[in-house]
């Protein structure tokens, strides 16, 4: 199974690596994950300065591989090989470095999950020191950035909490869930802004926030309680995220005691 994953990737590696502007490809761990998992994936990020090849040249190169989609700014591609699904996502090396000086550039993208991508994934292809220079500035942050990272999550959170006040209000199922998934998104970034962490895979997300050094006192219980649709009202839960806003807002957090559920 590893060398079906492998011979997937060394492929991509020596074709996007091929392309002029291509500075740097990272990988996901693909190949410590088990394929059978329901959420296994290839991810690939590509770096380049200039320009790379439009989707659909990138569809005749990739040798027109199943189902290949490309996102509305043509900056990822999905698509199945041998069965197996990719996701790549290419990026201009200076929108990255602008975010060092221009943080809300990073903060307008939903999430720091491309900066945790940076940290967390294998270098697969390297033409210089770009990457390692990045990662370096980026771990020099200071209290400055994380703490308008904090803030600027602070300010989403009311905004959803006040979106999921209304839908219990006006007994919106839908507009519940949207609202829901944004402001449990937004407490997440939260968290990890104040423990000056990276926003991790969605897939793992419980089991990085387990790992928080500090979360607020009451984090574990409400944080399991609202994700639990069997066990509460809509109304109950919209309660419980009130006191979990109110407890990330305020502060102060506390040892994480590790009882949250991964």
């Amino acid at each position: 199974m590893i060398n079906r994953v492998k011979k997937i990737m060394d492929t991509l590696q020596k074709l996007i690596a091929s392309w002029e502007d291509v500075n740097c490809i990272l990988a996901g761990k693909a190949l410590k994950e088990d394929i059978l998992d329901p959420y296994f994936v290839i991810t690939l990020d590509v770096y380049y300065k200039d320009t790379i090849p439009d989707s659909d040249k990138r569809n005749i190169l990739f040798d027109y591989p199943g189902a290949f989609e490309t996102s509305p700014k043509q900056d990822k591609d999905r698509f199945f090989i041998d069965e197996l699904p990719v996701h790549i996502m290419y990026k201009k090396q200076n929108v990255v470095e602008e975010y060092l000086s221009n943080y809300k550039k990073l903060f307008q993208e939903g999430t720091t999950y491309s900066i945790f991508r940076i940290f967390n994934a294998d270098i697969i292809y390297n033409r210089d020191s770009w990457i390692f220079d990045i990662q370096n500035k980026f771990s020099k942050l200071t209290e400055v950035f994380w703490g308008q990272l904090f803030k600027y999550n602070i300010y989403k959170i009311e905004h959803f909490l006040t979106d999921l006040g209304s839908a219990v209000l006006k007994q919106d199922d839908f507009f519940f869930l949207v609202s829901l998934s944004g402001f449990m998104t937004s407490c997440a970034s939260a968290l990890f802004a104040r423990n000056h962490e990276w926003f991790p895979y969605y897939r793992k997300l419980n089991d990085y926030l387990c790992k928080l050094s500090i979360v607020p006192e009451n984090f574990s219980r409400y944080w399991n309680d609202i994700l639990d649709a069997t066990k509460l009202t809509q109304e109950k839960r919209y309660q419980l995220a009130q006191l979990l806003a109110k407890e990330i807002i305020l502060q102060p957090f506390v040892e994480n005691d590790t009882t949250c559920t991964g």
